[in-house]
C-alpha cells in the first residue's frame, strides 16, 4: 500500500495525493512495488531498473502536486513509500481442492 511520510496535510489531501498516485500507476501501468524497490535501490547504491525508478519519481509529483499544489508549498522532507498491507487485512488463500 502507498502512504506518505513526513507529510502534514490534512487527511483529505492525502487521500488525493495517495489517489494521484495510484492513478498514475494504473495509467501508466507500472509496478508500485518493483517502482519503490528500484527508489530503495538507488538509495542504497545497488542496481535499479530506471524505469520503474522514473515511475516512483512520477507517482511522487502526482501525489506532491495533488495535495499541495507545487513542490515549493511541500514540506522538504515529504516522501510517498510503499508499505506491506497489515497481516489483518490480508486474507487467507483458499484452501487446496486437493488437500
Amino acid at each position: 500500500m502507498l502512504i506518505l511520510t513526513h507529510c502534514d496535510a490534512p487527511p483529505n489531501l492525502r487521500a488525493a495525493g495517495i489517489a494521484a498516485a495510484e492513478r498514475f500507476f494504473a495509467e501508466s501501468g507500472a509496478d508500485p512495488i518493483a517502482a519503490w524497490r528500484a527508489a530503495e535501490n538507488v538509495s542504497f547504491g545497488q542496481t535499479y531498473d530506471r524505469d520503474a525508478l522514473r515511475a516512483w519519481y512520477r507517482a511522487e509529483d502526482a501525489a506532491v502536486l495533488a495535495m499541495y499544489g507545487r513542490w515549493r508549498h511541500a514540506p522538504a522532507a515529504v516522501a510517498l513509500e510503499w508499505r506491506p498491507e497489515p497481516a489483518e487485512a490480508v486474507r487467507p488463500r483458499a484452501a487446496s481442492a486437493s488437500a
